[in-house]
């Protein structure tokens, strides 16, 4: 049998696992971020494909306890950072409720935004049209992206291409 760790995150809470640490969700809602892969190994549980040769010669079976991360606080007020061992992907978590996230040049680099809580909106600065984020809704915004506010009165989780945070 393979045994795991069962770790339980109370809301706001993460982990970060590196390439080839088995993981699985058993309840709940989760942000999963990965960097760019060809490549995911399954080992069960599913109805896709299972490669169980193929999973053992690249899982880690190292024992370690598990690390969580807690957001801290960024220069912007309502925004805090999670703080992951990669330079591929960034998490941040917004809370509207302290004002917009403005970027007057863009992102600089491809972003997700997911609304967790309430309701938001995407504002074009140049077109002047808002794209509605209502709970569990997300947006892509290319690193392209010229001047843009995300408003509203909700909760967002903002992940990144690269590690660097962009205006935080």
């Amino acid at each position: 049998p393979l045994w795991m760790h069962h770790v339980a995150l109370a809301p706001g809470e993460a982990l970060f696992l590196d390439a080839g640490e088995i993981h699985a969700y058993l309840r709940g809602v989760a942000v999963e971020l990965m960097s760019s892969s060809d490549n995911v190994l399954r080992g069960g549980l599913t109805s896709k494909h299972v490669d169980p040769a193929e999973l053992l010669a690249n899982l880690h079976f190292e024992t370690r306890p598990p690390e969580v991360l807690h957001p801290a606080p960024t220069s912007r007020p309502g925004s805090r950072r999670y703080a992951a061992a990669t330079n591929a992907f960034a998490l941040e978590v917004h809370d509207l409720a302290s004002g917009p996230l403005a970027r007057e040049d863009g992102p600089g680099t491809a972003e997700i935004v997911l609304c967790a809580s309430g309701g938001a909106s995407v504002r074009d600065a140049r077109a002047g049209r808002a794209l509605p984020l209502p709970r569990g809704a997300a947006a892509w915004i290319p690193a392209c992206a010229g001047a843009h506010a995300i408003e509203g009165a909700g909760e967002l989780f903002v992940a990144r291409a690269g590690g660097e945070a962009n205006g935080a």
